[in-house]
């Protein structure tokens, strides 16, 4: 469940799935009866959803982090508008025992009260937590920008099984 404060025509919901799929949904898409609509088709079987993100259409970039540490953040005018029954297209190129974990929507930008865009101060850092309890907090600037469907770069180092438990901002 996403929840949004306002509707505005640029307004956008970003989904991330298991196997590394992202999609960009312009809002007004789902306008209606929500006890019935279907809002994705998974072009793997064995894929699910892990996070969704309701923010701008535009000046932006979607990160996707693994359990495996890795990550990849690319421009959001990256991936285009599509139906809200799309499969998606690859965000992130994963390894077999791979999948992401964490997926969102991020502006290094914000509007201030003269409709200025200024560098943004807010979600800055992402905090990794593995399954051994190793806690690294990371900038999100330090994700190497690069393009969608890449494999991402290293974020954490994890010794023999161990793997990213969760992400938080």
């Amino acid at each position: 469940i996403a929840s949004v404060d306002e509707y505005s025509e640029d307004m956008a919901v970003y989904s991330f799935t298991k196997r590394g799929m992202v999609k960009k949904t312009l809002l007004k898409e789902f306008a209606g009866d929500f006890l019935k609509q279907i809002c994705y088709k998974f072009k793997y079987e064995d894929d699910e959803v892990v996070s969704v993100d309701v923010d701008k259409a535009d000046l932006g970039h979607l990160v996707m982090i693994t359990k495996k540490g890795m990550a990849i953040r690319f421009p959001v005018e990256n991936v285009n508008l599509m139906g809200k029954v799309a499969s998606g297209v690859t965000g992130i190129s994963l390894k077999d025992d791979d999948a992401v974990i964490f997926g969102k929507f991020n502006s290094p930008y914000e509007t201030n009260g003269d409709n200025v865009l200024v560098l943004s101060k807010e979600h800055v850092y992402l905090t990794l937590v593995t399954k051994s309890k190793d806690k690294e907090d990371i900038r999100i600037d330090d994700i190497k920008l690069q393009n969608r469907a890449g494999r991402g770069t290293s974020i954490m180092m994890l010794v023999l099984d161990d793997e990213i438990n969760s992400v938080s901002l």
